[in-house]
């Protein structure tokens, strides 16, 4: 696979969809990356190739994994709620998912 023109052939594609990505497409750095269905959560793939892939990032739905995918730029960690991330480097939580399950001081409950 050479992604060294930004461009995936048809074949590459075709294969790609077949192992069941989608919206799949080249990082401004050159990774590529795409999106797959893993257990209960939607992730975003990165590092894609015939071998596999280098790390994925777990979000809870498909909106919000197409999302960040639709405006990353493949530096650093990708914009939005992802909750994990497994691949090379290791695995780590994103502090910022158990913030923005925390209710508001404005949200009452019933006791």
């Amino acid at each position: 696979m050479n992604n060294s023109g930004g461009v995936l052939s048809a074949f590459e594609k075709m294969a790609f969809e077949g192992l069941g990505y989608t919206d799949l497409r080249i990082l401004p750095d050159g990774t590529l990356a795409g999106l797959a269905k893993v257990n209960y959560t939607t992730c975003l793939m990165i590092g894609l190739s015939e071998y596999g892939y280098k790390g994925r990032f777990e979000f809870q739905s498909l909106d919000e994994a197409q999302d960040s995918l639709d405006i990353w730029d493949g530096k650093g960690n990708p914009p939005g709620n992802w909750i994990t991330y497994h691949g090379i480097g290791g695995s780590r939580v994103n502090p910022y998912f158990f913030e923005a399950l925390k209710p508001s001081n404005d949200e009452k409950f019933d006791d």
